[in-house]
């Protein structure tokens, strides 16, 4: 029950309304939008609060980082501009569900001498004891938060398992029936055309023009881009073979794919090759750098450089790698220092395929965890042990792969002295830029730029 004779001082208070609900929440305990602002709007009235605004996050999960809620930004942004005396919401989880998170709000309005209050819940942050039971109420919200996800995601594998829809989006040519995909036979003609218009016209403008006079059907390029690269459309899910029934045969598709992923990789927007494109990974968030271009002037005019920086940086400065990389010097790096990391990267794979050993396929250890899984939904074992006993299984399986990997070594070095064994210096120079595009990636998985360094690091297929 809440004490109403702590709201005695607050009326005439410039108060900001917060209310998040997730899709779940609404459906499951009634924290429905209009739900909460009819509770908040009641408070309201009852004490003479002069409101500034409501502030309302749907379909967020209450894991989701507050600074990704937009109203909650909104929020803060008013309460550091001075617009808010107080924050209302209805229960402490529509606040947050994360100590760290909640202490970090609370310096904020502490800053700025704002005050909260949860209308259908008691809370007194001014005694040790209130702030203990704030603490604890806390960890338990966040515990049930981590429990949720948990079972959420047992849900969804074990709905994969047995290759159930996940989602209520059906690709072009599918159906839904009883939970599983279905062939659409009113729809799979128009899917089974677009795989051979792009496979005959090698162009989506021109794909988009057939499909749309073959069957009056409006499509876009990006819809034509998911259809392509969609594997349900030969029955696979999420790695899952049999998933589905497939509309396309399986070697057509791979070979549509590689025309299309060939096109694709050989012009961007600007029409410019770029020899790197998808190959160089920030090593500060592990995200693929992008391509793009940057225009200078000397005594010759107007030149054009090709460079690679992360947009994680240059687009919500999210990542701290404001550095770009030089086509021109990576491509003369690589010319001078691929046959000796090459060559060492051998040696290295020949010393690990000496007495490979058997290579279990884990299956017995991926079943125990599908075990533990099952025993912690029915609460038959605590977090920690759950815990402790998944990350073992799953060392075990990473031993497991790193196993593979030596039986597969002796097939990568095979293809290894075959490149070292080319004149590729010479033979390099006389390749087109697309050619050349195409050669790195017959060798390299991917390079690692170290912003701090400079640096590269070469990862060999």
């Amino acid at each position: 029950m809440v004490n109403r004779s702590r709201f005695e001082h607050i009326a005439g208070l410039r108060t900001g309304a917060y209310i998040r609900v997730s899709h779940e929440e609404q459906v499951k305990h009634g924290y429905s939008l209009d739900a909460q602002r009819e509770n908040l709007e009641q408070f309201i009235k009852e004490n003479r609060l002069k409101l500034v605004d409501f502030y309302m996050d749907e379909g967020i999960s209450a894991r989701k980082n507050p600074q990704k809620r937009k109203e909650f930004k909104r929020m803060i942004t008013d309460v550091e501009a001075g617009n808010l005396d107080l924050i209302i919401f209805i229960k402490l989880d529509r606040w947050f569900r994360n100590i760290q998170e909640y202490y970090i709000a609370q310096q904020i309005l502490e800053k700025n001498n704002v005050q909260w209050v949860a209308t259908m819940e008691d809370y007194d942050t001014t005694t040790a004891s209130g702030r203990l039971n704030l603490n604890i109420r806390l960890s338990i919200a966040q515990d049930e938060a981590d429990r949720t996800s948990e079972r959420i995601k047992f849900v969804f594998e074990n709905k994969l398992k047995n290759k159930e829809v996940i989602t209520g989006a059906c690709p072009l040519g599918y159906k839904i029936e009883n939970k599983h995909y279905v062939i659409d036979e009113e729809t799979a003609p128009i899917a089974r055309a677009v795989f051979d218009e792009y496979n005959d016209r090698q162009s989506k403008r021109k794909t988009l023009d057939a499909i749309y006079a073959r069957f009056g059907m409006k499509l876009c390029a990006r819809t034509v881009d998911r259809i392509i690269k969609n594997r349900l459309y030969i029955g696979e899910y999420k790695g899952i073979p049999d998933f589905a029934p497939a509309l396309i045969d399986k070697n057509f598709f791979d070979e549509v794919n590689a025309l299309f992923e060939k096109r694709s990789i050989r012009l961007n927007r600007t029409g410019r090759i770029f020899i790197f494109s998808g190959l160089i990974v920030c090593k500060e968030c592990g995200r693929r750098l992008q391509a793009s271009s940057t225009k200078y002037f000397n005594q010759q005019g107007q030149q054009c450089i090709l460079i690679y920086r992360c947009a994680k940086h240059f687009v919500d400065n999210s990542c701290n790698n404001n550095r770009t990389v030089n086509e021109k010097k990576l491509e003369a790096y690589l010319l001078e220092n691929v046959r000796p990391l090459l060559e060492q990267h051998v040696k290295y794979l020949v010393s690990k395929t000496k007495e490979a050993p058997a290579v279990n396929d884990g299956a017995k250890i991926k079943r125990r965890m599908e075990k533990l899984k099952e025993l912690y939904i029915a609460d038959l074992i605590n977090i920690d042990d759950y815990r402790k006993d998944y990350e073992e299984c799953q060392e075990a399986l990473d031993h497991i792969e790193a196993q593979k990997n030596k039986a597969m070594a002796p097939d990568k070095i095979k293809a290894a002295e075959k490149f070292l064994s080319m004149d590729f210096e010479t033979i390099y120079a006389s390749l087109t830029r697309e050619e050349q595009q195409q050669f790195w990636r017959k060798v390299i998985d991917k390079i690692i730029f170290d912003p701090e360094t400079r640096d590269f690091s070469i990862i060999f297929l």
